[in-house]
């Protein structure tokens, strides 16, 4: 929940606070998870998943005695995901910006897990590329490709983004086969 993992750190930048406004974010929750330890009994500090969406986990495990699970693997259980990524031979997932905070079980993270465990690679197509992306690479995400052809402003990237994404998938295929030929 909290520290340089924790929900103010990972989350915090992404929503504009500030070095020093992290760092009081911080203070708080962890100030939050003594008075929830002290009256109720309940560690949400050490808690795994009590930092998700910026310490709602905390909340749900300590006022609703919740169990949290990973949400998606949740989608993936629903949408039978396994079964298809049994037969695949490339998974291709999104982000709207692929960061640090995307390790922190992200869809991509959950979705590339589930089908390396089936052998198959997962190639990631991101709106834009944020600090700490690279570190994607260690958590199953096999390539990134930016959705992003040049410095643009978010309306004009959302007014082409149906053009956008085809054209960066278009160019993450070409890199696939390219790849697959190169085998042969």
């Amino acid at each position: 929940m909290c520290g340089d993992t924790g929900a103010s750190a990972i989350f915090g930048p992404q929503k504009g606070a500030t070095p020093e406004i992290v760092v009081e974010l911080d203070q708080c929750l962890a100030n939050l998870a003594r008075v929830v330890a002290s009256d109720l009994g309940v560690d949400v500090l050490h808690t795994a998943g009590s930092g998700a969406a910026g310490g709602l986990g905390a909340g749900l495990i300590a006022f609703t005695n919740a169990e949290l699970r990973s949400g998606i693997d949740m989608v993936c259980d629903v949408l039978d995901f396994d079964s298809h990524a049994a037969t695949a031979d490339l998974v291709i997932t999104g982000e709207g910006r692929a960061d640090r905070s995307t390790a922190f079980d992200k869809a991509p993270v959950g979705i590339a897990r589930r089908s390396r465990a089936f052998g198959v690679p997962t190639l990631l197509l991101a709106g834009g590329l944020g600090s700490g992306y690279d570190v994607l690479y260690d958590h199953g995400i096999d390539a990134i490709i930016s959705i992003a052809e040049e410095p643009t402003d978010l309306a004009s990237s959302l007014a082409q983004g149906a053009e956008l994404l085809e054209r960066a998938a278009e160019r993450a295929l070409r890199l696939y086969n390219l790849g697959k030929n190169a085998q042969h």
